[in-house]
């Protein structure tokens, strides 16, 4: 594998990994308006309740949003040593292909 096939690899992985985190974020907005929407309109909508009353109540999806900040994080490459992972694990492949070659 030669490095220019090698860094067309890695572009659309990275392509891929955003897309995935649009999409995500797009479902993610998407439920939050039809939440939204129902509220508004008088409904109640009780995702995660403590005091019994039907009310919306964001703390259900707070672990969600964090998925989601760590998710783009990760597409947009914002953590490096998953960069340097990935380099590496990529590095170890191609030299585990080359000894299967030898052989």
């Amino acid at each position: 594998m030669d490095n220019k096939q090698l860094k067309r690899e890695r572009a659309l992985n990275q392509i891929k990994r955003i897309k995935g985190f649009y999409t995500h974020l797009l479902i993610f907005l998407s439920v939050m308006l039809v939440i939204g929407v129902f509220y508004l309109l008088g409904y109640s909508v009780c995702l995660v309740c403590f005091d019994g009353g039907a009310m919306i109540n964001f703390v259900g999806f707070l672990p969600w949003l964090v998925i989601l900040c760590i998710q783009g994080l990760v597409a947009f490459g914002k953590i490096p040593f998953l960069r340097r992972w990935e380099a590496k694990k990529i590095e170890q492949f191609i030299g585990e292909d080359d000894k299967c070659l030898d052989e």
